[in-house]
Parts: C-alpha cells; structure tokens; sequence
C-alpha cells in the first residue's frame, strides 16, 4: 500500500527495465530443463553457496537459506476469479458496525472543519510547503462547508455489491469509522481520519515522525490473527516476513506506529506468494503471467488493536492434483542465474553512459511458495502452482537497494513474470 508517488516510480523502472514478454529470457533457452522428478528426490539443500559469475557489468552471487514447507501437498490447483456476494459483505458490515448507526455518505458542517482547522493550525510549520498548502485547503474547505449538514442513515438492505465503490460512515461515541466495498474490496478503518503506511511506503522526504510501538509486535499478531479467526476466514496464512511497522497519520502527523500483517491462501499447506511489483499489459500475452493480483488480507493493528482491514481480489481454489513433479534443484539454479543475469546486464546496457556502472546481485532466499499463473491467452481461468521465490538485493553505483524478488514453476522452470493490467492500474 504504497503511496502514489512510489507506485508511479516503480513502475516507470520496471517498465524502462524488466524485459518485454516477446523477448524470452535465457532462462527458459535450455533445452534439457524439463526434466521433472518428484519432490521427494530434490535434494534440497538447507543453505545454498555459488560462486560469483558475471555477464557484462552484473555481477551474481548466491548465499541463500533455501525454505520449504512441512507437510505440503504439492499439484496444480485450479483458480477461478469471483466477486464478494451480498451475504460475504453484510455479514463484515454487520460486524465491524457492531450495533452502530451507519451513514451512506458524510459531508463535514462548518463546526467539524473548523475544529480540523484550529487542529492543524495548532501544530503546523510556515517553512513546510506541504503545511502551508493543507492549511490552505482547509481554509477553503471552511468557506465552503455548509452550516448544517443532514446525515442520511443507510440500511444493510439496501446492500448490492459492485464495480461501483460504496463508502459508509459508522457513527460512535469515540467517533467515526470508514467502510467501504466494491465486489472485489472490503475496507474497514477504526477511525475515518487516519491515513495508514507501511514503513516502506514512505519516502525520505515524508514529515512522518519514526515512533516506537506501543504494543509488541507478538500481541500485535495475536490480535490480526484473532480477527481472521472472529470472520470465520479459511486457508490463508500469514506472510511473517511480509510484517513490517507502519505509521497511522493524520494530516501529515504521526498519530502512532504500529504493524502491519499479510495474509493470503494457503493451498496443500503452502503459501501462496505476495508480490508488489509488476508489469504492466493490455491483454493476455503469450508468455507465462499471473493473470490477476493475488488475493490478500491486511491487517493493521495498534496499541488498541486492530485500525484497518482490507480483503481484495477474491478468488475460488479447487484442490489440488496429485501431480508431484519438479526440475532437480540444480537446473533450477541455473535458470535462476541466468534469468538475474540476463535482466540485470540488460540495464546496465541502458544506462551504460553513466561512469563505474555496477550492477551487484546477490541472492539470500530461495524459497517453495505458491502463485496463480494464467492458462494460455486466457484470463478466465488460473492454475495455482508451485513456485520458487528467489529473493536477492542489488548494489547499484555503490547503494544498496531493498529485497526484491522473481518467481519460476517449479515443474518446467518457466520464469513467472508478475503482471497488471492497465484496468486493474486504474
């Protein structure tokens, strides 16, 4: 949940770097990689070492913890788009209400705008650009608000889930909640005025204060796990290491730091990957994708417990078959070095203007997961798959940047490539 000006960044590298569908990676130009073996016989090491190899200015190394999971049941699961229904919505309505009134819309009178005002007016630095343009908006707001303002009441009848986004207010005496719903998304927020992001959605630049959680992140968890529990939600696990702090804000001021949790499915006991970055497409291409985000649940949870929910893309996972057939683990870490070294040199072409071009890549997990890849030039139907997620960090002109990973079927080697289409984007 990154803010936009990082969304529109890291698409804008990954469209000037990861390589067009039509261009096929070294990885899959080998002729003998289909060779499948059952699980069984991998022979898979806990930690993995290779030595250095190069192409062109990048460099490779592995020194990876290779991670599988206990008692999976492996074969390819068939994955159907579907939409939340009317009962699914009224019932985490019903329950995040939780007696209250609800609000089919909410419009600020004179007073609440006011007091907003006289808030940020309190605490707001004339040498901040982005100060000066808030107590601008709200000074505008202020002029226009009306004097009184009738709330209409919404009735859990009325509920039809669509493409349209429907947003409510739940009134408190602690104050307002935020819910809103398509057929594909559920929000629910504590409290309609704080803004929430994950503390690597926030730029340098951000005037968010860095604070101390005020609850561990061991009860933290407890109460997102709680939660998916209370929702009577199934077969999904928790991402730990998808876990990080994360600031709840209002008006551009650190209110409190927290945590916030990842979960998605877990099909045959393995989880099913998470990843943020893609590229981007405008129909079925005819390499490997994923055809669709996969579904996810966040959690965030502060001092006094759980402040924001969100479910997306729902989808239907039939079980899977008893396919248990895999590429030995050492072509696989060819197809590994040769898809990172193929990616990474290609950049160092683009920007081979520059001086001391380096490209640095190291590799420090390997791990089994799960992923929904899209049958071929079809976006209608998905195989969820076992997939390998190769984590590695690049060192670029001396700067060390975040993890980053890439993902290949474990069963043919085939580079899975995460994508979005320009109408999920907008």
């Amino acid at each position: 949940m990154r803010r936009l000006p990082a969304i529109l960044l890291s698409l804008s590298l990954l469209l000037a770097c990861v390589p067009t569908p039509e261009d096929e990676p070294i990885a899959q130009k080998d002729s003998d990689v289909r060779e499948p073996v059952p699980f069984s016989a991998l022979d898979l090491p806990e930690h993995i070492t290779a030595d250095a190899r190069e192409l062109g200015a990048a460099y490779l190394t592995i020194d990876a913890d290779v991670v599988t999971p206990e008692n999976a049941a492996f074969g390819v699961s068939e994955v159907r788009e579907v939409r939340f229904d009317r009962e699914t919505v009224t019932s985490l309505l019903q329950f995040f209400a939780d007696g209250r009134p609800l609000y089919r819309c909410w419009e600020d009178d004179k007073a609440e705008v006011y007091q907003k005002l006289l808030d940020f007016g309190a605490i707001a630095d004339e040498t901040n650009e982005m100060d000066m343009m808030m107590l601008q908006y709200l000074r505008e707001a202020f002029e226009s608000a009306p004097l009184e303002v009738e709330h209409i009441p919404y009735s859990l009848e009325d509920i039809a889930p669509s493409e349209t986004l429907c947003s409510l207010y739940v009134a408190g005496e602690d104050g307002k909640s935020f819910l809103s719903y398509t057929d594909t998304q559920i929000l629910y927020s504590r409290d309609s005025t704080l803004d929430f992001t994950p503390e690597s959605g926030i730029a340098p630049e951000d005037p968010l204060e860095r604070q101390t959680p005020r609850i561990s992140r061991e009860e933290a968890e407890k109460d997102a796990k709680a939660l998916i529990e209370a929702l009577h939600i199934e077969h999904v696990g928790l991402l730990t290491d998808q876990t990080e702090e994360c600031a709840f804000f209002r008006l551009n001021r650190t209110v409190e730091w927290g945590y916030r949790f990842l979960f998605t499915p877990q099909i045959g006991n393995i989880p099913c990957c998470y990843s943020d970055g893609w590229t981007v497409i405008e129909s079925a291409p005819p390499s490997v994708g994923a055809p669709w985000s996969n579904e996810r649940i966040e959690v965030y949870v502060g001092q006094d417990g759980v402040m924001k929910f969100v479910w997306q893309s729902p989808a239907m996972y039939a079980e899977p078959d008893a396919r248990d057939a895999f590429v030995p683990f050492g072509r696989m870490l060819t197809l590994f070095e040769n898809q990172l070294l193929y990616m990474y040199s290609a950049q160092a072409t683009q920007v081979q203007g520059l001086t001391d071009v380096d490209f640095s890549v190291t590799v420090d997990r390997i791990r089994l997961m799960r992923g929904t890849i899209q049958k071929k030039d079809d976006f209608s139907v998905g195989l969820n798959v076992p997939l390998w997620e190769v984590r590695y960090t690049v060192t670029y002109l001396g700067k060390h940047g975040q993890p980053q990973c890439i993902f290949f079927d474990a069963a043919d080697g085939t580079y899975v490539e995460p994508r979005v289409t320009y109408k999920d984007l907008m």
